[in-house]
């Protein structure tokens, strides 16, 4: 290699650093209590637009011409470093974090953000037919978004597009219909003027009637008219106050407009982050992922056999044990009776007939009638065993009083029996 010509090489790659380095992107902040301000901004000259997301932060507006703020973000046209270490921010919440993301454009934008949607403007010079500006509108993209021909339903994106330029462009409207991929005439919704229907054609608006339903439009006087029977395309800038027109098709520039409508979503991968870490921060435990593997049985467990649950028997009416009769108290003559054990009374009864048996038997066993008065007492013993406490006691008492009348009434018969004799 000569000499110059290696000259040459090692020039244009200092040229190349020197460029990258200019064109380094970033900025620095300082937290000073619960101020936030940026320092040390680096941003290239290229640069026309920036927008600041702001997060858990205030704007302290410092009465900047070239700044504009919007809901929770602030942007930058022109002088955009000088700019950039001016600002000053207020912390809102001082235990958490607080976040500035900064984006920068090279081209000539306009961007807001209403009802939580981030809209950008732009206007595209060049020559294009109404249908070439709706193409080339869908094949551009910025932070993510994919553009479209501009719909324009307020004063105040009127008035943005001003901004932007002066010159005539196409915008997303028109009374034509869409056939074979493209917007054409139609004398049945563009020539009756009680049938000129205007739309729009693209963007989240797509096919909202604005003309003649009441919507946002900026019509200049007596238009649309469909001179010549043939204007079915919307032409902004065509009257000195930026008036709108419609016109047959031709070549224009046109306004290009990207937003977050459907699923599209800005991306920030580009943007440059600077996290404010709290003075305070409120800890917030992290929940730890825990993955459980269920347990696979290597054997097959034994069946446990569930008994029938018990049915009580329906109970049958039978006649009552004596055996173990309950203690109750027994009233004779309105005197208090002392409960007794009926085993005890069976027995002392018992007892008591037994030994008036003996009796009867000792001074009557030459008698027949001996036979007959032990008969008797053993049927009343059979008797009391089958009645009720109550009766069983009274019945015991009165049998012993009974045998001892049979025993009186035989000690008589036996001793007339042996007077006669």
């Amino acid at each position: 290699m000569k000499k110059g010509m290696f000259s040459l090489v090692i020039v244009f790659y200092m040229f190349t650093l020197i460029t990258n380095a200019v064109n380094v992107i970033n900025f620095d902040v300082k937290k000073t209590d619960d101020k936030v301000i940026i320092y040390n901004s680096s941003i290239g000259d290229n640069i026309k637009v920036a927008k600041l997301v702001f997060n858990n932060l205030t704007y302290l507006d410092n009465q900047l011409d070239n700044v504009e703020v919007y809901e929770d973000i602030l942007v930058i046209y022109g002088n955009v470093q000088e700019t950039m270490d001016k600002l000053e921010f207020k912390i809102i919440d001082k235990n958490k974090n607080a976040e500035l993301k900064l984006g920068v454009y090279e081209d000539n934008l306009r961007i807001v953000k209403t009802n939580g949607e981030t809209h950008y403007y732009q206007f595209i010079e060049g020559g294009y037919f109404f249908n070439e500006a709706i193409a080339d509108a869908e094949t551009r993209t910025l932070d993510g978004l994919k553009g479209y021909l501009a719909t324009i339903t307020d004063e105040f994106e009127q008035t943005l597009l001003n901004k932007l330029s002066d010159v005539e462009a196409w915008a997303g409207g028109s009374c034509g219909v869409y056939v074979d991929g493209k917007y054409i005439y139609s004398a049945e919704t563009c020539e009756n003027p009680d049938n000129r229907v205007y739309r729009w054609i693209s963007g989240p608006e797509y096919n909202q009637e604005f003309y003649p339903s009441g919507q946002f439009n900026f019509f200049g006087e007596l238009e649309p008219n469909n001179n010549e029977l043939k204007e079915a395309f919307l032409l902004v800038n065509y009257f000195d106050n930026g008036g709108w027109n419609d016109i047959d098709d031709g070549e224009y520039g046109y306004y290009l407009e990207f937003s977050e409508y459907g699923s599209q979503q800005i991306d920030e991968a580009n943007y440059i982050i600077k996290n404010i870490e709290p003075d305070n921060p409120i800890l917030t435990p992290t929940p730890t992922s825990v993955v459980i593997t269920p347990v696979v049985p290597t054997h097959t467990p034994t069946p446990v056999t569930v008994a029938e649950p018990f049915v009580s028997p329906t109970p049958v009416s039978t006649v009552k044990p004596v055996s173990t009769p309950e203690i109750k108290k027994v009233v004779i003559k309105d005197e208090k009776v002392e409960p007794v054990e009926v085993e005890e009374n069976k027995a002392a009864s018992i007892t008591l007939v037994s030994n008036i048996n003996e009796s009867s038997t000792a001074k009557n066993t030459d008698n027949g009638l001996m036979a007959t008065s032990s008969a008797n007492s053993a049927s009343i013993i059979s008797i009391l065993s089958n009645l009720d406490m109550v009766g069983y006691t009274i019945l015991t008492v009165f049998g012993a009083v009974i045998v001892s009348l049979i025993y009186q009434v035989v000690k008589y018969i036996a001793v007339v029996y042996k007077l006669k004799k």
